[in-house]
């Protein structure tokens, strides 16, 4: 079955309308290989508004799991409520790849709003702290094969988030090709971290030698933009724009 298809099934089986379904992870990051999941991440609403008015908590996550596909849905105001928090798992979300039955009219409105609304520097710690826990969690890891490999690109690609922000002072793209090519930073970090995502899209693990060597290089970026981080600029109230989209969605 593929990814439409079984999205039309859960909003049946489930009672809901979905409001975006994106393809995240590996795929947008433009790091997949033969072998990656698809994973799938849904903004769903209650098709019988009622349950937002009854006492007994609706469902606000779906999840659904097979050899194909990893799915993980969020009722529209659970991820609302987190957007309102400078959500960074659902700005990626929003970013990236939609499947036909998305309502692209929704997509665009939150879109426009977190380019508007979000905070840069929210962001930009999140993405830092990623980056510097993934090298100390590569550190701990005894074996090179692909659980360091995987933990040191996700550190790389997460301080190319962080620099982007950090010299655009705008929402990063997710694709790490864009981003190698729209920020600059020292010749021997660029040249390992193009390894680093070579080799992962071509499912090839690089020996442990290679990954201290990057994991060094990366800690040095990170000590030198860390106190640069604070002065990002903060977001915009978006609250009342938020419950204008809430409100259409459901009609009233």
């Amino acid at each position: 079955m593929d990814a439409v298809s079984l999205l039309r099934r859960i909003e049946k089986e489930n009672q809901v309308y979905i409001w975006m379904a994106a393809e995240t992870g590996s795929h947008s990051f433009g790091l997949q290989t033969p072998e990656s999941d698809c994973d799938i991440r849904f903004i769903f609403m209650q098709k019988n508004i009622r349950e937002y008015l009854s006492l007994k908590p609706k469902r606000e996550i779906i999840t659904f799991k097979n050899q194909d596909y990893e799915i993980e849905g969020w009722d529209l105001f659970k991820a609302f409520r987190l957007m309102q928090k400078n959500n960074p798992g659902l700005f990626e979300w929003f970013y990236s790849r939609t499947f036909d039955l998305t309502n692209h009219e929704f997509v665009n409105k939150i879109r426009a709003l977190m380019q508007t609304c979000y905070s840069k520097r929210t962001l930009g710690l999140h993405y830092f702290n990623m980056s510097r826990n993934n090298l100390v969690f590569t550190g701990h890891i005894t074996d090179e094969g692909k659980k360091a490999n995987k933990t040191m690109v996700q550190a790389a690609r997460c301080y190319l988030m962080v620099c982007y922000i950090l010299q655009k002072k705008t929402l990063p793209p997710l694709g790490v090709d864009q981003l190698l090519a729209e920020t600059t930073f020292p010749s021997p970090v660029r040249l390992a971290i193009e390894k680093l995502f070579r080799s992962k899209k071509m499912n090839r693990y690089l020996p442990g030698n290679f990954l201290v060597e990057t994991s060094v290089l990366l800690e040095a970026e990170l000590d030198a933009i860390k106190s640069i981080l604070p002065d990002l600029p903060e977001g915009n109230e978006m609250e009342e724009e938020m419950n204008r989209i809430i409100w259409n969605c459901l009609g009233i």
